[in-house]
């Protein structure tokens, strides 16, 4: 259907200024009516004459623009004997009416009860809600989102950062009021940290259980001197202050690989294969005091594991301290026999300093023992299912994976989240 000369809508006046037929007839193609427009209108107004049509209809605001566009090119439209003033106000299709509230609510989304956020789109407040997704472990950042609502976990963490970015745009939020009683009972602890929040101020310890502060002074000493092993062990102990510039002076004294470890965001951390060796990994643990060590091998690499890592710490490591806890099958396999050569089939102690378990079964004497590991290393990790294994080691603040990959990232299936390794 061609616009006639004569407009009769709003529309029409779009569609002669575009050279798009609104609606849309079968096979058009745009027709150019002789309108000239600025390069800064033609994106804007094609793209909504475009969606006209579709029969799709002008939101408010998107009429209001074109009217105010359409009113700069009056004088083309003179020139063609029509009165915008005429059809300006008559509409083809009835505006469509846009839900635009804004709002903070507890809601239900599938089963469980969630923070929920509402807003119209909005690229600045999608990227400020991004940062949070990234910081939420739990969060599978592809689904939770609906009609315009994201969803989020119920953690002091992510409703302090939601009320933040609402209240950038107060005028506009409706905040439900018990949630915000606790994101400001969450700012006054914000406010005056050191009352509240565990952590290292000026060198001391702040606001951990006695008995949490002996027991790391006894492990890795004095914070004014060990303040990196401090900010190591930030996700063990629950640490969340440190000053910035004390973490830079510590950190300055440590390997590269060990200032990576102690910097990492999530306890897995991927170590690929081509760019370290295990003796390096082994190293940034011993400066990082992350003995013992409860080792992973995949039994389809299970020899070229345990060697690897026997040949490189026999030099700190005494035989009686090394407990291999899985043989693999048949009578003269060659793992088998270097665990009786090496003599290293020790019962597990309190002593024990490197423990070996396989990927698929985790073993009762080592449950028994109470023995238990400043960290893991997974010797080809990528290829660990989920299982009793995996569940056992995912408990650690500090889990290496150390895998021959072509690529720096693998998909944690128990988090739900991509591992980036230290490039």
């Amino acid at each position: 259907m061609k616009v006639e000369k004569h407009p009769s809508t709003c529309e029409d006046l779009l569609s002669l200024l575009t050279g798009i037929s609104i609606p849309k007839p079968i096979y058009a193609k745009e027709m150019d009516h002789g309108y000239k427009m600025f390069s800064e209108d033609v994106k804007i107004l094609k793209s909504i004459a475009k969606q006209l049509s579709k029969n799709i209809a002008m939101t408010d605001r998107q009429y209001a623009l074109v009217k105010r566009k359409i009113e700069t090119y009056r004088d083309q439209f003179l020139k063609n004997d029509i009165d915008i003033d005429l059809y300006m106000h008559e509409l083809m299709f009835p505006l469509r009416t846009i839900d635009r509230s804004h709002w903070i609510k507890i809601m239900t989304y599938a089963g469980e009860d969630m923070l929920a956020i509402r807003f119209p789109f909005s690229k600045k407040i999608i990227a400020r809600l991004e940062e949070i997704r990234c910081l939420d472990l739990h969060t599978n950042h592809a689904k939770l989102f609906e009609d315009n609502t994201h969803f989020f976990y119920i953690t002091p963490k992510n409703l302090f950062g939601l009320v933040n970015i609402a209240k950038r745009f107060e005028s506009k939020f409706f905040i439900q009021p018990d949630i915000l009683q606790t994101y400001d009972k969450l700012q006054e602890y914000d406010n005056d940290r050191i009352k509240y929040v565990p952590g290292v101020y000026n060198y001391e310890i702040k606001n951990l259980p006695e008995q949490a502060i002996t027991d790391l002074e006894q492990a890795i000493g004095n914070p004014k001197d060990n303040l990196a092993l401090y900010y190591d062990r930030r996700l063990l102990y629950g640490l969340s202050h440190f000053e910035n510039t004390e973490v830079d002076k510590s950190l300055f004294y440590l390997s590269p690989l060990a200032n990576a470890i102690v910097k990492r965001k999530d306890a897995t951390m991927l170590i690929p294969a081509k760019k370290f060796t295990i003796n390096s990994i082994l190293d940034a643990l011993i400066e990082l005091k992350r003995f013992p060590l409860l080792v992973v091998l995949d039994n389809k690499k299970a020899l070229d594991g345990l060697v690897s890592i026997h040949n490189a710490t026999t030099n700190f490591t005494k035989t009686e301290d090394i407990s291999v806890l899985f043989r693999l099958d048949g009578e003269k396999n060659e793992f088998n026999q270097y665990v009786k050569d090496k003599k290293i089939n020790n019962m597990v102690a309190k002593n024990t300093k490197i423990v070996y378990i396989n990927n698929t079964k985790l073993p009762k004497p080592l449950l028994q023992s109470g023995w238990i590991p400043s960290c893991t290393l997974s010797y080809g990790g990528k290829s660990l299912s989920f299982n009793n294994v995996t569940s056992y080691v995912q408990q650690f603040d500090l889990q290496i994976v150390y895998e021959d990959a072509s690529s720096n990232t693998y998909w944690n299936r128990t988090e739900r989240k991509l591992i980036h390794g230290f490039v």
